[in-house]
């Protein structure tokens, strides 16, 4: 809880406290469902409506294929800022979009 009240006296925010706030399908998860509609399909069968599922995507099918499926979020794991940029056009307010992984100073401003 210490660490969690950091981030909001930082000026953060956080989205979630544990496993039990929201589904996170990572890149793991994906390979041993089969896919990122099979992963969140299960992901929906197992948990309540009012559960988010975010899911991590590398590349724009994978926007596609999240989107499809009707992810609640979708992460954009480790995509340069021109792929980002793109894949927030596809999303298109459909989802809540998140990026990870490759993001500093000089690439945050493009």
């Amino acid at each position: 809880m210490l660490e969690k009240y950091a981030v909001r006296v930082g000026g953060g925010f956080n989205h979630r406290y544990g496993l039990y706030d929201a589904v996170l399908i990572k890149d793991n998860h994906i390979k041993v469902a089969g896919g990122i509609a099979k992963a969140i399909m299960a992901a929906r069968q197992n948990v309540p409506h009012t559960v988010k599922i975010e899911v991590e995507v590398e590349s724009l099918a994978g926007v596609n294929e999240a989107l499809d499926a009707r992810a609640d979020v979708i992460m954009l794991d480790n995509m340069d800022p021109a792929t980002m940029k793109e894949a927030v056009k596809l999303v298109d307010g459909r989802a809540l979009v998140e990026a990870s992984g490759g993001i500093n100073e000089e690439s945050i401003i493009r």
